[in-house]
């Protein structure tokens, strides 16, 4: 049984999220003082547009692989029970298994010093979603923003880290197809607030 699912992510639909809106504001006020300062001789305007030009590529390299994540999530909330009659399903191309491992990442960001969200990448297919990128991801933006909330983030971020420096939570379709398991196959933001 071969089962394709389309996971392209459009920049329409990029464009309109939130973060990108926010993300494209700095961008452009960054953009005009560094054509200022280039305009004023100062050559160091090519440092003030890199700055926030690597956080958009690099929301733009989440955003795409978030695609593929949430694409593989309902295929697999639409076909778990199939995993009980059949040995193997096939999802663009890659063969499913009972056995299959799949992974997954968390980040942790405290905001204001009065919230901590604990972010789930959702679950990968080593090998066919791009699992490096979010651990290394992850692992940098938990160790830049997971601290900032007392008590929460501080409790948070080293349990997080721990288990993506280990390689992420670990689960198999097995696993997910009981009723517990099927609850996990989305995963949902964890919130925390003082």
């Amino acid at each position: 049984k071969v089962i394709m699912m389309k996971s392209e992510a459009s920049i329409k639909s990029f464009i309109s999220r939130p973060p990108t809106v926010i993300l494209v504001v700095f961008v452009i006020i960054f953009a005009i003082d560094a054509f200022r300062m280039l305009f004023e001789g100062d050559t160091s305007g090519l440092l003030t547009l890199f700055i926030p030009l690597t956080p958009l590529m690099l929301y733009w390299l989440y955003y795409r692989q978030k695609v593929k994540i949430e694409a593989f999530s309902q295929w697999l909330k639409t076909h778990i029970d199939s995993f009980t009659n059949q040995e193997a399903l096939l999802y663009n191309e890659k063969q499913i298994t009972r056995d299959t491992e799949l992974i997954e990442y968390e980040m942790v960001v405290s905001i204001l010093f009065l919230f901590t969200f604990i972010f789930p990448s959702g679950k990968m297919i080593p090998g066919y979603h791009n699992t490096t990128f979010f651990r290394v991801l992850f692992g940098c933006v938990s160790v830049l923003c997971g601290w900032w909330c007392i008590p929460f983030g501080v409790m948070s971020t080293p349990s997080v880290l721990y288990w993506n420096i280990r390689g992420g939570k670990k689960y198999t379709i097995k696993s997910l197809t009981t009723e517990e398991g099927k609850k996990q196959i989305t995963s949902k933001v964890k919130s925390r607030f003082v």
